[in-house]
């Protein structure tokens, strides 16, 4: 009977893509994993029976499957390549939004002169929007109601004037919005303009850090200014 290569002690799992993986972190490259291979093919030609010797099929499929290994860890070095170009494009792309405004979650309204802009962001129609704008220290200021609004973003402003028509002094102040349609709470996401001050990295992930001392990864930013 012709000798079959699970009869030899032979570790089926270096000739595995994973481990081939794992076996390059410890040394062995694609070269050894041939040697071996080959040893064991010989080590098989040499113990086979002269009377019933291993026919071509065997021989063609144990060669096929070491030819499948080095054209995997081919593949996998060209993975790696293009993942670590485009970390490179992305860290790149990142940094050049250092200085720049962009629009994001964020319930801050700044006042200046008399004039206060904020973005909302509906998930839907609304048929009634209430806006309340509030103090530092948490006290209403002003409240208004600004109609039916789209599905979409929606830029209101502020003249910055309380309840009682006062003009408020310049500075920070907080929105809060509430949203229904036809008596049903509608999704509606403040946002305000911040800038970004530097580029943190999470796990190989940009996160934009914003002057509200805020990291907001990629998929926060709605808007570059």
């Amino acid at each position: 009977m012709a000798t079959s290569i699970a009869s030899t002690n032979f570790d089926y799992s270096s000739l595995n893509p994973t481990a081939a993986t794992s076996n390059t972190s410890t040394g062995n490259s694609s070269a050894e994993i041939q040697n071996r291979f080959l040893t064991l093919l010989t080590t098989q030609l040499r113990a086979q029976d002269p009377m019933n010797p291993m026919d071509n099929s065997q021989m063609t499929s144990q060669m096929a499957q070491i030819s499948t290994v080095s054209g995997l860890e081919s593949v996998n070095a060209a993975v790696k390549s293009m993942t670590e170009s485009q970390a490179a494009s992305q860290s790149l792309l990142a940094t050049m939004l250092i200085g720049r405004q962009v629009l994001s979650p964020n319930d801050k309204l700044t006042l200046t002169d008399g004039k206060a802009v904020g973005t909302i962001e509906f998930a839907k129609p609304a048929s009634q929007v209430v806006v309340t704008v509030t103090n530092s220290s948490g006290a209403v200021v002003d409240s208004f109601e600004m109609g039916p609004q789209k599905q979409g973003q929606f830029v209101f402003s502020w003249d910055g004037k309380g309840a009682d028509g006062v003009t408020q002094a310049n500075g920070d102040y907080r929105f809060k919005v509430e949203a229904t349609a036809d008596g049903t709470a509608v999704d509606a996401t403040m946002m305000a303009p911040t800038k970004v001050t530097s580029v943190a990295w999470e796990k190989g992930v940009p996160m934009f850090v914003v002057s509200t001392g805020e990291r907001l990864p990629v998929s926060k930013i709605s808007q570059i200014l």
